[in-house]
């Protein structure tokens, strides 16, 4: 039998083991596992560390609105709100500008304002994103 014949045995031994196993170390002719698992976590790591695995606390995210059938995006004139402000139905959250007209944007729920995720002069914010995100508890804030 040829070196690689003997490494491709472990190799295939490993894999119907159910194991995680790279094919860049069955190259050097390991198939212990071990190895493969080590590279597995550190290329997980490198692909996934900066994610973070926790849930948010109950929230509201508040998308920029279409005011007209034909409108694509707007713009952010003047935000009238602080993040940790409550805001209750009616009240003047920001100015949104299109190219006819500028009109108010009004709460319609009663919260408190957890992210503000567009900033003050935005503009061509598409019609649909996320900009800012409200919660019921001001114990929830911080979590944002």
């Amino acid at each position: 039998l040829s070196s690689g014949a003997l490494r491709s045995a472990p190799a295939a031994a490993a894999m119907t083991a159910g194991r995680a196993y790279c094919t860049a170390y069955a190259a050097r002719g390991c198939a212990c596992g071990s190895c493969a698992s080590k590279m597995m976590k550190r290329k997980f790591q490198r692909d996934v560390g900066s994610i973070r695995f926790f849930s948010l606390p109950s929230h509201t995210s508040l998308t920029m609105p279409a005011l007209s059938p034909t409108m694509a995006h707007g713009n952010i004139g003047k935000w009238n709100i602080k993040v940790g402000q409550k805001i209750a139905p009616g009240d003047h959250i920001c100015d949104i500008e299109t190219d006819k007209a500028s009109i108010a944007w009004e709460a319609q729920e009663e919260g408190y304002v957890a992210a503000i995720l567009a900033p003050e002069g935005a503009s061509d914010v598409p019609v649909g994103q996320v900009v800012i995100v409200t919660c019921e508890n001001e114990s929830d804030v911080p979590a944002f």
